[in-house]
């Protein structure tokens, strides 16, 4: 990140010292909505001005405080209508979306659906001019997205559920403003997606994901099928000998049944290691997605339960191996790191 933003005023390209002491008011848009007129900062983003409160921005920002301190030195600042001016290179509807975050205190609305590209903007900007507390926020949010612990997939995730959802674009967030917490989830989540979405070839794609996010997606959807295929399916299906014997049938079940048949086991096999998006949802008999010509009674029926439960385990703890974490402890320590260091 660069050393922050200057206070300094601009020179014109012919060298005229003078030439923006007065600047007109076609040199930009002011904002409707964020616009005080007591503000004695004006910060200009593209081609939109917002005029705004510098002690207010200093309260929150580590770089505004520190700009505003070394800006002070310098007598020939851009000044407009007795208000500072201050040019910055970011988006106007981003750095609005920031603004927005210190001057209305019911914005975003933390806890409940917020898009995730606001997310992305705020998170951008709060690492980037160092907004502690907004990035804690931003971040406890992303969480509840891609959670760190199997419950929160059902617990508050529904309720907080974006319409622009995108395991891509967490991919790419936890990149951009080094957010390791999400990135199994994120992972997880674009993993669901088809190749040609990944890759970019579909009307359904999204072209503006980086190549790099894409990439890791990739990667780990390859490493997580392998360890679903040769570790936790074969450990826990192929290998388990309970699950083809009856131990309650004793000879005097009519019909009797004779423990689960091979037909039923490839068909949960087949689940996870075709079926994603499904792993964490209800058990397999409860969807009707198993079929069988062959009696099987409930006690065998409840053994396969608990070996779907060890499955779904296994396979959440895989998440962050896929990522190449050693587990979620490890991921958890390589967030607390960042806390203290956001920057990449």
């Amino acid at each position: 990140m660069d050393s922050g933003p200057s206070l300094k005023r601009r020179r014109s390209d012919d060298g005229d010292e003078h030439a923006e002491d007065n600047p007109s008011k076609d040199s930009f848009t002011r904002d409707e909505d964020l616009w005080m007129e007591d503000g004695n900062l004006i910060i200009v983003c593209e081609s939109v001005g917002f005029r705004i409160h510098r002690g207010i921005l200093a309260r929150h920002s580590k770089v505004f405080r520190d700009t505003f301190a070394i800006g002070g030195q310098y007598p020939d600042q851009e000044m407009y209508e007795n208000a500072a001016v201050l040019r910055l290179p970011d988006s106007e509807d981003e750095f609005k979306e920031l603004l927005r975050s210190i001057y209305d205190i019911r914005y975003p609305p933390f806890g409940s659906t917020i898009r995730l590209r606001i997310l992305r903007a705020l998170l951008l900007l709060s690492t980037k001019y160092l907004f502690e507390e907004l990035r804690t926020q931003v971040i406890h949010q992303l969480q509840m997205l891609f959670p760190s612990k199997r419950a929160g997939l059902r617990s508050t995730r529904p309720r907080v559920w974006p319409t622009d959802m995108s395991g891509l674009l967490g991919i790419q967030i936890s990149q951009e403003c080094n957010v390791p917490i999400i990135l199994p989830a994120a992972c997880f989540e674009a993993a669901q997606l088809k190749a040609s979405e990944i890759l970019d070839d579909g009307e359904d794609s999204e072209p503006d994901i980086s190549f790099a996010a894409r990439r890791t997606c990739l990667e780990f959807r390859d490493t997580l099928l392998g360890a679903i295929d040769k570790e936790i399916c074969n450990s826990l299906i192929w290998d388990n000998a309970d699950l083809t014997r009856c131990d309650s049938n004793h000879g005097h079940k009519d019909p009797p049944c004779h423990g689960l048949p091979l037909e039923t086991l490839q068909q949960v096999e087949s689940r996870y290691r075709r079926d994603l998006e499904s792993i964490f949802m209800s058990k397999s008999r409860k969807q009707a997605t198993i079929r069988s010509n062959r009696y099987t009674c409930q006690e065998c029926w409840k053994k396969l339960d608990m070996a779907e439960e060890l499955i779904r385990n296994q396979i959440w703890d895989a998440l962050p191996v896929s990522c190449g974490f050693d587990d979620w402890a490890a991921v958890e320590a390589a967030q607390a790191a960042t806390n203290d260091s956001p920057e990449t």
